[in-house]
């Protein structure tokens, strides 16, 4: 029996195998009441004790559930997500025919990507001061363009950008499916992902496989999901992100290196390969005497 479900209990009698996507609650609680993470932590506690054998998306959340919970380390397997195949690097003639699309969104011109949540660990409020400071320190003509679910936090954001002065050079777009989110990070500049906490970071991966440039965090599972291939900043410094931003931007050589590293650095994601892994465990655990 699978499932990520943590606060469900599995049946009777039967080999669990559960997916532990992060522990966010625990690891970066301030987005949740009190109440919210001692019950999630008491329905992770309970249904470890009925696993067999447990996955995680990165090393980092191996270390955080080795750091929480009582779990047996030979039990848990690393096995890291992957990207669809609508994701990839587009050639010039698809890029003039996105740029029609992007116009529809208010996007004309050169932009600075952001696709995720708008939530307090994606770290929004340090990237929009760190573009304000890039736009007055060095008159880029950029914009800023957030695309995601407009989660909790967004109202903060969006007085944030006004108080800011930013109106007509940050865009929230919103959620977009994922059949046009290869558009907006190919045609994208760079982009950006300073969270300051995540169970894997999907966004990441999907960027290389669209050869993006990517800035993301020197923290949680995002340097982990980075290799080599990204632009690392300290989320917690505003002026290292707008340094960063700008060096890409700016610096031709750094922004074809990293686009290189993007699409190499894509080739060690993809479903199959998560997919493989994870019936490999699967056999693993069935034939195994608990």
């Amino acid at each position: 029996y699978h499932t990520s479900s943590y606060d469900l209990l599995p049946p009777k009698n039967k080999k669990l195998v559960l997916t532990l996507h992060d522990v966010l609650l625990k690891a970066f609680p301030v987005d949740h009441s009190p109440e919210a993470v001692k019950e999630t932590e008491s329905n992770i506690k309970q249904i470890l004790e009925r696993t067999s054998g447990l996955i995680v998306d990165s090393e980092n959340t191996k270390k955080d559930v080795l750091r929480w919970f009582k779990f047996p380390e030979s039990r848990i397997r690393v096995i890291h997500l992957g990207a669809g195949k609508e994701f990839y690097v587009l050639d010039d003639k698809q890029k003039l025919s996105g740029r029609r699309l992007v116009k529809n969104y208010g996007i004309d011109g050169r932009y600075i990507l952001f696709v995720g949540t708008v939530s307090l660990r994606k770290n929004l409020s340090n990237l929009i001061q760190a573009f304000k400071i890039l736009k007055d320190r060095y008159e880029v003509k950029h914009k800023l363009v957030i695309t995601g679910t407009k989660g909790q936090d967004f109202e903060k954001a969006s007085e944030l950008v006004k108080s800011m002065g930013l109106d007509k050079e940050v865009i929230f777009t919103g959620y977009i499916k994922q059949d046009k989110i290869n558009l907006f990070y190919n045609l994208a500049d760079c982009f950006i992902y300073p969270s300051l906490y995540e169970g894997f970071g999907i966004p990441i991966v999907e960027a290389f496989h669209a050869g993006s440039a990517v800035i993301t965090s020197n923290c949680s599972s995002c340097a982990e999901v980075a290799g080599n291939a990204a632009l690392l900043v300290d989320p917690h410094s505003i002026e290292e992100i707008a340094e960063a931003m700008f060096k890409v931007i700016s610096d031709n050589k750094l922004n074809l290196d990293l686009r290189k590293k993007a699409i190499s650095r894509a080739r060690d994601f993809s479903w199959d390969v998560t997919a493989r892994k994870t019936l490999n465990f699967f056999q693993e655990i069935y034939k195994s005497s608990r």
